[in-house]
């Protein structure tokens, strides 16, 4: 926004010194509404006047044949250090701009990931803790059948043992 607001009152102010084709003075190049405040990129538009009729633009300070002072002024604000942007020009601050939100978009990938990893550890952890191990219940059934079986056999050999002690007593 503070971008889009300096890129605007800075142009209309060169803009304005100069004539437009018919000679009249120049009108503002991009509508620069002051009241309400400038709110930055979401109102940048070109000024109503500009927009209805190209010769609105005003090019050079004179309407001779070949003055293009206006335009280059508004050229050569590409390196001329602006105030309202830190005192850089509007390069170094589009440049600038586009440092920080790459860093800002790789600090946000670095955070997501850092919490994903996070998210997977204490899953992990939670499973470690209440989650149920194959191998150990395979072993626990095995050993649970084993003493199935030799419970069995004993009762087998009791009920035979009582049965061989019942035929003696008859």
């Amino acid at each position: 926004d503070n971008f889009a607001n300096s890129l605007r009152t800075e142009i209309n102010a060169v803009h304005s010194a100069g004539v437009n084709p018919a000679g009249l003075p120049a009108q503002r190049f991009f509508n620069d509404v002051l009241v309400p405040p400038q709110t930055g990129a979401v109102d940048f538009d070109l000024d109503p006047a500009v927009a209805a009729n190209i010769n609105a633009i005003s090019v050079g300070s004179t309407t001779a044949s070949g003055d293009g002072s206006v335009a280059l002024a508004i050229s050569n604000l590409r390196d001329a250090n602006v105030a309202t942007l830190g005192g850089v020009n509007f390069g170094k601050f589009h440049t600038n701009l586009l440092g920080q939100v790459g860093q800002d978009v790789r600090s946000a990938k670095n955070n997501l990931e850092t919490a994903y990893a996070l998210g997977e550890q204490v899953d992990a952890q939670i499973s470690e803790i209440s989650g149920v191990n194959l191998d150990e219940e395979m072993a626990d059934m095995m050993r649970f059948q084993r003493s199935y079986q030799a419970s069995a056999r004993v009762l087998t050999m009791m009920d035979q043992n009582m049965e061989t002690i019942l035929s003696m007593l008859r």
